[in-house]
């Protein structure tokens, strides 16, 4: 399946460092759409493969970019898949960046000049841009019910996207509480 967004949809809505591996934003990019969108959207994943393999379709295009629209009288605006996924991406990127797993352990990667944010900022800053994602999905997802005259393609399960990620940490009791 092809990306629907890349890098600059995800600098479109927040500012990352332009020295990320692309092979991380790829990764965030890939299970943003893989497990964010459909399940934000509340379909299976052969709607996203709908999607991915008609980017050039107007309608197609409309939905991933986003549009103004008529619906009873009034004037609606959604800001598009690609604009949800963008933070669903930025909310994995978040939480993944520095983190590497090693022989020895999974520790956190700090470069020479920088300090770390810690877990609760991070945390915050991760939900605020999956709660941005999703409100922006159940836009989408209004417009598609709104339209469903023309979006046959499109069955809403009604499942909702995880309002949050969580980590747990298990420490060793007696010995520091160092974690495991």
């Amino acid at each position: 399946m092809d990306r629907l967004i890349d890098i600059n949809d995800i600098l479109a809505v927040r500012e990352i460092a332009s020295n990320i591996p692309a092979t991380q934003i790829n990764n965030a990019i890939d299970e943003a759409q893989a497990f964010d969108l459909v399940q934000g959207l509340g379909c299976d994943n052969s709607f996203v493969y709908y999607l991915s393999a008609n980017q050039s379709v107007a309608k197609v295009v409309t939905l991933l970019d986003g549009a103004s629209y008529s619906f009873e009288g009034k004037t609606y605006y959604f800001g598009g898949v690609k604009k949800a996924l963008a933070y669903y991406a930025f909310a994995r990127l978040l939480q993944i960046h520095n983190v590497r797993v090693t022989a020895a352990a999974v520790v956190t990667k700090v470069g020479d000049n920088s300090t770390t944010v810690d877990t609760g900022q991070l945390s915050i800053a991760a939900g605020n841009a999956r709660s941005a994602g999703k409100q922006i999905l159940e836009q989408c997802k209004e417009y598609l019910r709104r339209n469903e005259a023309d979006w046959t393609e499109f069955e809403c399960c009604g499942s909702e996207a995880p309002d949050a990620f969580s980590v747990t940490v298990i420490k060793r009791q007696g010995d520091g509480n160092r974690p495991i």
